[in-house]
């Protein structure tokens, strides 16, 4: 608890990965630990770099410095583009709604990272746009984050998750809804998804 460095890794990328290529075994790795930072506890983005035998942690970005939360908290696992930018989602709070997730992306500015807030989730009535994503996020060919939310949505009882698409564009990026669960009678299409998902050469989607 408290350490800076952070706790409870949520898994690693690396610069190519979104395009299938392998790991070479000497870049840096990068993820996030969803607790742990040196303000409250909140969960930090990392790095680490290889130096022979040895690896080095250097935090880039420390979770809801302020204690205000307005740019999440217990980040999930991220998804890092070509141009070496980190995008992923965290948890926001209010006194006036239940928790929400955010879809953010982090950018290298001569190293300095900082956070853009690309979409908040349950913005619509019943949380028809999703609540909480629970997939690591994920790139199409066309540069798209695929992902998934295992609550909200259009299906029954607006209880269930859906499977999105957003495009990173910034502050309020395209977000598009392209199927939700439990549409059909006793959710026998499926609910609540909490799996990663894959694609295939024709962008058709996997996931449980």
């Amino acid at each position: 608890y408290g350490d800076p460095n952070g706790w409870n890794p949520r898994g690693l990328t690396y610069q190519g990965a979104s395009t299938g290529a392998l790991y070479d075994g000497v870049s840096s790795l990068f993820g996030t630990n969803g607790r742990g930072g040196a303000s409250c506890d909140c969960g930090v983005a990392y790095a680490l770099t290889p130096t022979g035998d040895t690896w080095t942690e250097s935090v880039l970005y420390t979770f809801c410095p302020q204690g205000t939360c307005t740019d999440g908290a217990y980040p999930g696992p991220v998804a890092m583009d070509g141009e070496g930018n980190l995008f992923g989602s965290a948890v926001t709070f209010s006194k006036k709604s239940k928790p929400r997730s955010i879809a953010f992306e982090l950018q290298n500015n001569g190293g300095t990272w900082s956070e853009t807030i690309l979409h908040t989730f349950c913005v619509l009535h019943k949380c028809a746009d999703g609540i909480y994503w629970s997939s690591t996020p994920f790139f199409d060919t066309d540069g798209n984050l695929l992902g998934t939310t295992s609550k909200g949505g259009d299906g029954h009882k607006d209880c269930c998750g859906l499977l999105f698409q957003l495009t990173p564009q910034g502050e309020n990026s395209p977000y598009t809804i392209l199927t939700s669960f439990c549409e059909k009678h006793d959710c026998v299409d499926g609910a609540q998804p909490q799996t990663d998902i894959v694609i295939d050469a024709s962008k058709n989607v996997y996931g449980a």
